[in-house]
């Protein structure tokens, strides 16, 4: 009796792990980041958010930002401010409700969007959609993740696929060990939002006291915030 008892607690304990990692949100995270976007006109973003737990299943995000547009003929700033519950199974995707409240010029606008997506073993793919009046960003937004290594992801958007397609791309990877898990670098390249001229852009995230792997950061930690001008 006393040998099965220590053999149900040595399975039960093996049990644990496994049943930790497959929570939603696996600790608490806060991150900063910053990007420059260059084309016709320049973007300058400065954002922080932040995911939380909510018991084992679900998670919420909760995040704000400031862009500095300047365009040939002047400059405009614009706030966001974004909250969104999402559900998720690490090992198989996530699906998320936000709300996002726009600020620009004197003027609000309010953005819904629901996500939905996949986890295949090194990469994601995704679709968003939103309702606004800001943009035409109202159907099938797709995107995709592709893990190259836990440390190295191209990221790909196709916002609007329907119509007037908006595509780009972005390489993001992780510092190395030496410099600290919790910086995040990017190199982008695509079409803009206005004009569809193409541009590029350079960005870094820092997450305090994150010691995980990009890959790792994106489906058991924070989220990947797909939203109309969020980081």
């Amino acid at each position: 009796m006393k040998k099965q008892l220590l053999c149900s607690a040595l399975f039960i304990s093996s049990l644990l792990p496994t049943a930790q990692a497959e929570k939603a949100v696996e600790k608490n995270t806060i991150s900063y980041s910053a990007k420059y976007n260059s084309a016709s006109y320049d973007i300058i973003y400065l954002q922080g958010d932040a995911t939380f737990a909510l018991g084992d299943d679900f998670g919420f995000t909760v995040g704000a930002n400031n862009l500095n547009l300047n365009f040939s003929d002047g400059s405009d700033n614009a706030q966001n401010l974004r909250v969104g519950g999402f559900y998720r199974n690490p090992e198989h995707g996530r699906i998320e409700l936000a709300y996002q409240q726009f600020f620009s010029g004197g003027e609000t606008e309010g953005l819904y969007s629901i996500t939905g997506e996949y986890y295949f073993d090194n990469w994601t793919i995704g679709m968003y959609a939103m309702s606004d009046e800001l943009s035409d960003l109202n159907d099938a937004n797709i995107y995709t993740n592709i893990y190259f290594t836990d440390n190295i992801r191209l990221d790909i958007d196709l916002l609007d696929a329907s119509d007037n397609s908006v595509i780009s791309a972005t390489l993001n990877f992780q510092a190395p060990d030496y410099i600290g898990n919790e910086w995040q670098f990017s190199l982008s390249y695509g079409e803009g939002f206005f004009d569809n001229d193409d541009q590029w852009g350079i960005g870094v995230k820092y997450t305090p006291d994150y010691n995980d792997t990009l890959k790792r950061f994106y489906r058991n930690y924070s989220t990947n915030i797909k939203s109309f001008f969020f980081l």
